[in-house]
């Protein structure tokens, strides 16, 4: 959850089938699921992030997300406040698979 009360959630698109990192098009992608009216019921479920290879964490961070997507540790930013990333920075790469 983030300082919102929005749920970050990792969906595994092929997991757990063979050959996950090396499929051709990566498929799996980053939601936040939000409750706007606080009644114990998500209204809203936006695609924050998408093309993720194994997306296996997500930490809410400064107005993004801090994504382990092996081989790499990334961080989506978005930056013009729309709900979903804009902006891609590798933040350490060499998880060997």
């Amino acid at each position: 959850f983030d300082e919102r009360g929005r749920l970050w959630v990792a969906e595994l698109i092929v997991y757990p089938n063979e050959g996950v990192a090396r499929e051709p098009q990566p498929l799996s992608r980053i939601r936040v699921l939000e409750d706007r009216d606080r009644d114990g019921t998500f209204e809203s479920a936006t695609i924050f992030a998408e093309k993720l290879r194994v997306p296996n964490s997500v930490l809410p961070y400064r107005g993004g997300a801090i994504v382990c997507d092996a081989p790499e540790i990334v961080y989506f930013e978005d930056r013009d406040a729309d709900g979903k990333s804009d902006r891609r920075t590798v933040l350490y790469s060499g998880f060997d698979l």
